[in-house]
């Protein structure tokens, strides 16, 4: 019976992910702070899991350096880590995507605490 299970498991799995892509990318951006901070280059990469059906779930990992502009004002160091979880629409010649996305940006030392990240896409 366990033998059955896990040859009807793995043809399931087989079928999954002949039905996907699987997307590696790198990105850079530049991030802008309103006040006390100078804009700060930003890079990472992302890996993403696309289905036919359109659910994509996405993971990104970035890293800035991000210098003070004001005397008093440490300078720190991010790494924002998300996961986004996006729609991608059916149109034929266009395949625009929604979707959310959460995290936690971890802070260098100055700043003891990580900060909660999230956001729409």
């Amino acid at each position: 019976m366990k033998i059955k299970s896990a040859i009807i498991i793995f043809f399931c799995m087989v079928t999954v992910a002949s039905a996907a892509q699987f997307i590696v990318g790198v990105n850079a951006g530049q991030a802008t702070f309103s006040e006390n901070f100078d804009d700060a280059l930003v890079y990472g990469g992302k890996v993403a899991f696309v289905s036919r059906e359109g659910i994509m779930i996405e993971g990104t990992l970035n890293y800035a350096e991000v210098d003070s502009n004001t005397s008093g004002v440490d300078s720190f160091t991010m790494v924002p880590a998300l996961v986004n979880l996006n729609y991608k629409t059916k149109f034929k010649f266009l395949q625009p995507y929604i979707g959310i996305r959460g995290g936690l940006t971890v802070l260098s030392s100055v700043y003891d605490t990580p900060a909660l990240t999230y956001g729409a896409k």
